[in-house]
C-alpha cells in the first residue's frame, strides 16, 4: 500500500514554502527554441536552485476564460493527476477550491502560489524549503512577464536570446514538420512569422531590462555553448549563490543527457553542433529575409551578420 501525504501536512509544507521560498522566484525565459531548455537543465546542477518541471503558458486567457479547469490544466499546468497519487484527496479539493476562489477574485498570486507549493510537494521530498536559495520556472512566452513581476517584487529574471536565424530555422523546421513537409523544408509565411515573433521577443526582453536593470540578467545562448562553466557561474553569483570550480561544475555537465529537436542524434554534455547549423540548412532567401526583419534588435543584442556567419559584439543592453 502506498503512503500518502495527509491533509494537515501538505498543508503544512505549502505553508513552509510560501513563507521560506515563494518571493524568492526565478524566472528563465526566452524566444521557443533559443536554449531555454538546456540552460534550465544546465542551471539545475546547482541543488540550491528547486526547479519547477512545467512550465506554464497561454498567458492570452488570464481573465479572458471562466473555465477554472481550462486555467488549471492549460495555464498554470497543475499536475493534479500527480497530486492524487501523492497527497490525500481531501488536500488536493482544497487546494482546487482555494484556486477557483483565486481565480474570481483574478488573484493570480495565490493561484501561482498552489502551483508551485505543489511541484514542491511532489518533487522536493518535502526538503526544507530554506535550504533553497531560489525556486526556478522557465517559459518561452513573454505575455506572462508583467504578471511575474507584479506577483513577486522580488523575483529575478534570467533572459536567453540565440542569433535569430538558428531560432527561426528551428521553430519554422518544427513548424514544417507539422505541416507534413518535406525534411528541412519551411515555408516564406512560417519564416516571416517567426522573424516577427523573435523581434517582439526581443522588444520585451530591452524594454523589462531598460525598467529592471538590478532584477534581470541577459544571456546570449552563443556565449553559454561556448563557456558553460563562466556563464553558470555568472547566473550563481546574480542568484545570491556560491561559485563553482571548473573541476566540479564541468563533470556535472558533461552528464546531461541533451538532443536536438529537429535532429535524431542524441548527447551528453552541452554540444556545439547546432551553433551554425542555420548556414548550411537555410536557403539563401530565407536568410535574407530572416535578416531584413530582425537586424535591429539584433544588433542591440551584439549579432552583427555578414553572409553566412555572426560577429558577436558586446551586447547594447
Amino acid at each position: 500500500m502506498t503512503f500518502k501525504i495527509n491533509k494537515d501536512v501538505a498543508l503544512e509544507i505549502e505553508r513552509n514554502f510560501v513563507e521560506k521560498l515563494f518571493e524568492d522566484f526565478l524566472y528563465i525565459i526566452g524566444p521557443a527554441r533559443s536554449g531555454t531548455r538546456i540552460f534550465a537543465m544546465s542551471i539545475g546542477v546547482n541543488k540550491r536552485l528547486f526547479r519547477v518541471r512545467m512550465k506554464m503558458r497561454k498567458f492570452e486567457y488570464w481573465g479572458k476564460t471562466d473555465n477554472i479547469d481550462y486555467i488549471i490544466k492549460n495555464m498554470f499546468r497543475i499536475p493534479l493527476e500527480l497530486l492524487y497519487e501523492k497527497v490525500e484527496s481531501d488536500y488536493v479539493e482544497d487546494l482546487k477550491a482555494r484556486i477557483s476562489d483565486a481565480y474570481k477574485d483574478r488573484n493570480y498570486r495565490e493561484i501561482l502560489a498552489c502551483k508551485a507549493a505543489v511541484h514542491f510537494i511532489i518533487d522536493s521530498e518535502t526538503i526544507d524549503p530554506s535550504k533553497y536559495t531560489h525556486w526556478m520556472m522557465k517559459s518561452n512566452d513573454f505575455l506572462g512577464l508583467s504578471l511575474f513581476k507584479d506577483a513577486l517584487n522580488k523575483s529575478k529574471y534570467i533572459f536567453i536570446i540565440r542569433n535569430p536565424h538558428s531560432t527561426i530555422m528551428s521553430q519554422t523546421t518544427r513548424m514544417g514538420k507539422y505541416k507534413g513537409l518535406k525534411k528541412n523544408q519551411r515555408s516564406c509565411l512560417d519564416v516571416i512569422r517567426a522573424s516577427r515573433y523573435w523581434c517582439h521577443f526581443s522588444k520585451s526582453i530591452i524594454n523589462f531590462r531598460d525598467k529592471y536593470p538590478d532584477d534581470s540578467i541577459l544571456i546570449r545562448y552563443e556565449d553559454f555553448i561556448e563557456s558553460p562553466e563562466s556563464v553558470l557561474n555568472q547566473v550563481f553569483t546574480f542568484t545570491n549563490n556560491n561559485k563553482f570550480n571548473n573541476d566540479e561544475l564541468s563533470p556535472m555537465l558533461e552528464q546531461l543527457k541533451c538532443g536536438a529537436t529537429n535532429h535524431p542524434e542524441k548527447y551528453t554534455g552541452i554540444s556545439k553542433k547546432p551553433l551554425n547549423r542555420w548556414s548550411v540548412e537555410m536557403k539563401r532567401h530565407e536568410v535574407a529575409l530572416v535578416s531584413l526583419i530582425t537586424r535591429s534588435f539584433a544588433k542591440q543584442f551584439g549579432y552583427h551578420f555578414n553572409d553566412n556567419e555572426y560577429e558577436l559584439t558586446t551586447p547594447m543592453l
